[in-house]
């Protein structure tokens, strides 16, 4: 979710919750939307990986699944202070412990690849080491 997109959401959450104050307005249902756009703010804001974050690549020559996805899914809050290349490298490292390695592409730059046949299994080992 870019900056601009969650800044409207809330606004459009401030909106709501004054209309929700206003007697013209139906309490119930301005509360309910209130209520779904802080739980889609929260939810894109998570910083949990999902299955959704990874692009199916090509099979490797044995025929196993390979998923890729950017090494900005495995930093962490600490890596903010580090210049990008010390980020990827410290993403890199990281990956590498749970099966992950350098994708070599022009067209994915940044990208960390995996082979798996659970991509589910895959999120929760990323979430786990980066502590999300």
């Amino acid at each position: 979710m870019t900056h601009d997109t969650l800044s409207l959401l809330t606004r459009a959450l401030t909106c709501v919750e004054l209309a929700a104050t206003d007697p013209f307005f139906k309490p119930e249902s301005t509360k309910k939307l209130a209520e779904e756009i802080r739980a889609h703010i929260a939810e894109e804001t998570s910083k949990k990986v999902k299955p959704a974050h990874f692009t199916r690549i090509n099979n490797d020559v044995n025929g196993n699944p390979r998923y890729v996805c950017h090494y900005t899914h495995l930093s962490t809050p600490v890596d903010s202070d580090a210049d990008i290349s010390q980020r990827y490298t410290l993403a890199l490292a990281r990956a590498r412990a749970i099966g992950g390695r350098k994708y070599h592409t022009k067209g994915y730059g940044g990208g960390i690849v995996f082979q798996t046949y659970s991509v589910p299994d895959t999120c929760d080992s990323i979430n786990k080491l980066t502590g999300a």
